[in-house]
């Protein structure tokens, strides 16, 4: 009797120790798949940050390589004269869109409007910021002229929009100075619209400090934006400058399509081997001339716009938007930079794209 109770303690010992080894294996087992996940998250996490990585460098040597063309075409040709834009930069396919850099392909790229037919255009090159307004440079009828000819509104609101732009970027507190708004103070203007800061009274940083400018909204915001700057030298160079910013200028519509015309050439297409540049200022008048004629009231405004010094033929800023991808991945990664003809880079911003290929 004594040895049956003894086996049957050894079994249920036994029995325990099985259950408890079966218990510990599912539970090495658990600790294995979660060990797994937690490699293959850690792998996965590390390949996003490579990619992203990769992607950064393919875009940033597009960049540079842009930034490297322009500053050495200033070497050999800027000094020795006028630096003349090469105008090819301005949309050219060959050079810009897809090129191949180990797994990447970049594209230096803008969108834009072809002047000729008004179509939206993604355009393959490098933007010229001297073809646009200078939010810290331009008159108020200048801005007057961009408020109405891009964002359509009337005259009034945009004469009041533009003292609002240069009272934000000078340097007193007294809002419409020599306007109608009669001297009052620029903290009791912006109180009464209902907004909680003041004007800056120093030069826009950004174009997007423009959206704390009173009276701006998004609407007008979103259809200004890629006609003005803060990085340039405050002139408009004629040979870059879009049918828009030529008709904000004061322009009639007629000047300002012959101005396209001209510079498109022949074949109406821009970058192209037929583009015309207008050389020099001391001969803007006279070239639209002889290609399609001029009324004299339009030769007037053009005289006006050369001698303010507002409307020029050179460049001196540029901006670049190179843009990277690689074939397995959805993303893409953007940088933007601003930078001059030595190669001196003003602005450097980075973006990531995702669910694009």
């Amino acid at each position: 009797m004594k040895c049956e109770i003894m086996n049957k303690g050894l079994v249920k010992e036994k029995g325990s120790i099985l259950i408890l080894a079966m218990w510990v294996l599912l539970f090495l087992s658990v600790l294995s798949v979660a060990a797994g996940s937690v490699t293959r998250q850690a792998a996965l996490a590390l390949k996003k940050i490579e990619e992203k990585q990769k992607l950064y460098d393919g875009a940033y040597s597009g960049a540079m390589l842009a930034i490297d063309m322009v500053a050495s075409y200033y070497k050999t040709e800027g000094k020795t004269g006028k630096f003349l834009l090469n105008f090819r930069w301005i949309n050219d396919e060959v050079s810009f869109k897809e090129k191949k850099l180990g797994d990447c392909k970049i594209n230096i790229q803008y969108d834009g409007i072809n002047d000729i037919s008004g179509e939206k255009k993604t355009f393959y090159g490098i933007r010229d910021e001297e073809s646009k307004i200078n939010l810290n440079f331009a008159p108020k009828s200048l801005l007057m002229g961009l408020f109405v000819e891009v964002a359509g509104m009337p005259a009034p609101d945009a004469e009041v929009l533009a003292i609002n732009v240069i009272d934000w970027r000078d340097s007193d507190n007294t809002y419409g100075e020599g306007s109608s708004g009669g001297g009052m103070d620029e903290k009791i203007y912006y109180e009464k619209a209902g907004l909680k800061y003041y004007p800056r009274n120093a030069q826009f940083r950004t174009v997007e400090e423009l959206l704390l400018v009173a009276g701006m909204n998004k609407k007008i915001f979103n259809s200004v934006k890629d006609y003005v700057t803060v990085h340039s030298s405050g002139k408009i160079n004629i040979n870059t400058a879009s049918k828009k910013v030529l008709l904000a200028l004061g322009l009639s519509d007629a000047v300002a399509s012959k101005i396209v015309v001209y510079r498109y050439g022949p074949d109406l297409m821009l970058g192209t081997g037929d583009d015309n540049v207008y050389t020099g200022k001391d001969n803007i008048i006279t070239t639209i001339s002889s290609f399609s004629g001029l009324e004299e009231n339009d030769k007037e405004k053009l005289t006006e716009l050369i001698f303010r010094n507002i409307l020029d033929v050179e460049s001196t800023f540029f901006r670049v938007e190179s843009v990277a991808k690689v074939d397995f991945s959805g993303f893409q990664t953007k940088i933007i930079c601003v930078f001059d003809k030595r190669g001196k880079v003003g602005y450097w911003g980075c973006c990531n794209i995702p669910g694009q290929k």
